[in-house]
């Protein structure tokens, strides 16, 4: 039997231990609650662990397409952008599946030939672990433009609201109102300072 047969005949367990793998990634009431909650709604995370992972599975099996892959990729990465991840946290999920495969086909890779059949498998994880530290990386620079626009925006309505009256300040000096531009030399003191 080849390996991509015996892959797909080991299909449920292989999954079953990389989504395993992936769950203790996360803190421990969070992992048991996405192991529980099987509610696509009250569980998005959980449920797109398992619809990612199956795709996954599939796709390196099949070998198919960059295309393919990256699309399947595109929703756990997401997700593992925004949380408290490193980049290396962040994707090494998708590294766990070689050692799911190893564990689950153990004694089934006794041959030359097998061995040849697993080594293609896993290169083809390899490159789906660089799509995914790629699409890891547009997600975070992502995230940090919406933060920068973000304090720009609120660094602008806060100037904003300065510029419409009078503040004043402890040594009887007030800056004037109406001006868009925030004066940087302005010698404004904090009120709780004495001097």
């Amino acid at each position: 039997m080849s390996i991509a047969d015996l892959l797909k005949l080991k299909r449920p367990a292989i999954l079953g231990q990389w989504r395993r793998m992936i769950l203790e990634t996360y803190p421990a009431d969070g992992a048991s609650f996405m192991q529980r909650e099987k509610d696509r709604f009250h569980n998005p995370v959980g449920h797109t662990i398992g619809e990612t992972t199956g795709a996954l599975f599939d796709a390196v099996v099949a070998d198919r397409s960059g295309v393919e892959i990256s699309s399947a990729l595109d929703g756990i990465i997401r997700v593992r952008a925004v949380q408290e991840f490193s980049a290396a946290q962040a994707v090494a999920f998708v590294f766990q599946l070689k050692r799911a495969i190893r564990e689950e086909l153990g004694d089934a890779l006794s041959t030359r030939e097998s061995w040849r059949e697993l080594s293609r498998v896993e290169a083809a994880i390899d490159d789906m672990g660089l799509t995914a530290f790629d699409l890891y990386m547009r997600c975070r620079e992502r995230v940090y433009e919406i933060r920068a626009h973000e304090v720009k925006r609120q660094t602008s309505r806060l100037i904003e609201i300065m510029g419409r009256g009078s503040v004043p300040v402890d040594d009887g000096v007030q800056t004037a109102g109406g001006s868009d531009e925030f004066n940087s030399d302005c010698p404004v003191k904090s009120m709780n300072d004495p001097g």
